[in-house]
């Protein structure tokens, strides 16, 4: 991924889970709010949000 390139790259994240019955959800969450800068590391939490929401596995590719 670019950033701040005159020909920046597109990069897409694709997240799914299967249903559960619970009311939770991963959330997919960048811990610094500065926009990225050219060569800047992008670093991405996943958090549970919601009442109960525990997940025992997570896969990400």
């Amino acid at each position: 991924v670019s950033a701040g390139s005159p020909h920046p790259a597109i990069a897409r994240l694709t997240v799914a889970a299967p249903p559960s019955g619970g009311p939770g959800f991963l959330s997919i969450e960048r811990p610094d709010s500065r926009p990225p800068r050219v060569g800047d590391t992008l670093n991405l939490n996943l958090r549970a949000v919601g009442s109960g929401a525990t997940f025992s596995h997570y896969y990400y590719m």
